[in-house]
């Protein structure tokens, strides 16, 4: 798949669990909401303690609960914005 037809496919799915909290997300879906690599995201997981818990579905496939990550990158950016206040 092409980088093109990539984000399309992301863009897509990300409409398709926008009002589903519940609904379990590929990696790649994490990776395009919070604007990094998947070796940034492993890297987060491994220092971030609010990072989304993966949920393993078997040894090679690994999702994440939509509300987890919308929840994790909103509470990002809120302490993003508090920061850039107390600049």
């Amino acid at each position: 798949m092409d980088g093109n037809a990539l984000k399309r496919n992301l863009t897509l799915q990300s409409l398709a669990f926008a009002g589903n909290d519940d609904a379990l997300v590929p990696g790649a879906w994490l990776d395009a909401q919070g604007g990094f690599s998947r070796s940034t995201r492993y890297a987060l997981a491994a220092r971030d303690p609010d990072f989304p818990k993966p949920i393993h579905l078997s040894t090679r496939c690994v999702r994440y609960r939509a509300g987890d990550v919308k929840q994790w990158l909103q509470a990002k950016a809120e302490r993003a914005a508090q920061a850039q206040k107390g600049e």
